[in-house]
């Protein structure tokens, strides 16, 4: 898929891809917006996704879910974008929770 870099999560109940579109290479960089498309398998709503910080705080995403009705990336589940702004370095874990399954991607976030 285009070179993306791309991370694999680990789930109870559903697996969990995120396909980082972000303006520069990695790492993530804080107060830099970062695009993410997610692929989650399993089945019912997505009933949420959230940035949890280094310090255990949760963050709201700076946009999104939006829901994809079309794509071309083979991975499984279907997919939803959503944008990030990181406030400090550090291992950032981004959950998605859909039905009663629950996974995450640990993203490492630097300073700009």
């Amino acid at each position: 898929m285009s070179g993306l870099p791309q991370v694999q999560g680990t789930g109870h109940g559903a697996t969990l891809w995120g396909l980082l579109m972000f303006p520069q290479p990695l790492p993530a960089r804080t107060g830099d917006q970062e695009k993410i498309v997610w692929r989650i398998s399993g089945s019912g709503l997505l009933r949420q996704m959230v940035a949890i910080g280094p310090d255990g705080r949760r963050h709201r995403l700076a946009w999104g879910p939006a829901f994809h009705t079309g794509s071309n990336w083979d991975k499984p589940g279907q997919e939803w974008g959503a944008g990030y702004v990181f406030t400090v370095p550090g291992c950032w874990d981004l959950r998605a929770i859909r039905g009663k399954a629950i996974a995450d991607v640990w993203l490492r976030v630097v300073a700009r």
